[in-house]
């Protein structure tokens, strides 16, 4: 769920372009690609935020998870923000 000066989490199948407006974090799967890291920053202006030590306890799902921008699998959920 997306909430203006809130958090919103990415799920697999939703589109970025959702996030191009939003205000505050947001806690999507990442493959931690450099690549990948910089086409988010250019694209929508958000940088990483936090990268959680332990996975499992923060994303459960991520087994199933796949980074929004290149598709392959993620290997964290990171959070992401802009910075103003």
């Amino acid at each position: 769920e997306l909430t203006v000066g809130g958090r919103g989490s990415y799920t697999n199948g939703t589109k970025l372009t959702v996030f191009e407006n939003f205000k505050g974090f947001i806690k999507m799967p990442f493959c931690e690609t450099l690549e990948c890291e910089n086409n988010i920053k250019q694209k929508y202006a958000f940088t990483t935020r936090c990268i959680p030590f332990e996975t499992s306890s923060v994303s459960p799902e991520l087994p199933d998870s796949t980074c929004p921008i290149c598709g392959k699998k993620a290997k964290n959920y990171v959070y992401f923000a802009k910075a103003y």
